[in-house]
């Protein structure tokens, strides 16, 4: 940092094996400041949290003045890279009959750069039409921030397919069985999971019931059987379900009607659509 007689700074930082200028003219004299400093001299990038997520580039400087970035992933100077930086050292020079003062107090220091995850918005499960027939809306308070840094959406550990499984918009996601995914068409709680750079995970607990409705494409299941002739029963299953079907008359040849019961039991065990046909003769 260069003083002026006239008042004026000027700011430096050390680019490699050279001095580089800061900004325009971060500090004014008579000022105080409060100055961070994020060094990553690792062969990756570091996730950290200031006024949002940030990231600090492999062997790279970020530079904060009293909560703005003044510079942003800037040139380190000449230490060598991957290894521990174990010192720092502030030192005056040029200053005739040492009139410039400079003070520093207040200093923290750390060997790692944290990352402080940010909240997401709190996520609110569906609770109208949940069946599996149905897409299932989860509302939440939007942050367009948060949905542009989503990465995945995920049911227990396996993650959706977007737009096949899920769509994303403001303030909702919407989980789609229609899409076919066993998770989705398969009812019970699910464990939905938002992921996002730089914030917690939002999670809630989504119930999906079985559907109630199981519809006979023959009449509903209502159709005289004959003696000696086959009827076809059709039907559309979404869930697993057990049917019994009961036959009340049977038409005789040749002899008065009378009155018998025949049950036959159907397991159906598809958890997604399926039309099923089977003959019944008597």
């Amino acid at each position: 940092m260069g003083f002026g007689g006239d008042g004026a700074t000027t700011t430096t930082y050390r680019s490699g094996g050279s001095w580089a200028t800061l900004g325009s003219t971060p500090f004014t004299q008579g000022v105080d400041y409060l100055v961070e400093i994020y060094a990553n001299n690792t062969t990756g990038t570091l996730n950290y949290t200031k006024s949002g997520a940030k990231t600090v580039a492999a062997n790279k400087v970020d530079i904060w003045i009293d909560g703005v970035l003044v510079g942003d992933d800037l040139t380190k100077g000449a230490l060598a890279s991957d290894v521990n930086i174990d010192s720092y050292m502030f030192y005056g020079i040029s200053s005739v009959g040492n009139v410039a003062n400079l003070f520093l107090d207040d200093f923290s220091y750390t060997n790692a750069i944290t990352s402080s995850a940010l909240t997401p918005p709190t996520l609110t499960a569906d609770a109208t039409d949940i069946t599996v027939d149905n897409n299932i809306d989860i509302t939440f308070t939007d942050d367009a921030t948060w949905r542009a840094a989503v990465t995945a959406v995920k049911i227990g550990r396996t993650a959706l397919t977007v737009t096949t499984d899920y769509v994303l918009s403001s303030g909702n996601l919407q989980l789609k069985p229609s899409g076919l995914n066993a998770l989705l068409t398969a009812s019970g709680t699910k464990s939905v999971t938002i992921e996002a750079t730089g914030y917690n995970n939002a999670t809630v607990s989504q119930p999906i019931i079985p559907c109630t409705h199981f519809k006979f494409n023959s009449h509903h299941g209502k159709r005289a059987l004959v003696l000696g002739q086959t009827r076809t029963v059709t039907a559309t299953a979404k869930i697993s379900i057990t049917i019994w079907f009961q036959v009340i008359h049977l038409n005789m040849m040749l002899l008065s009607p009378i009155v018998m019961f025949l049950r036959v039991r159907v397991i159906l065990l598809m958890e997604q659509p399926e039309l099923l046909q089977w003959p019944m003769r008597l």
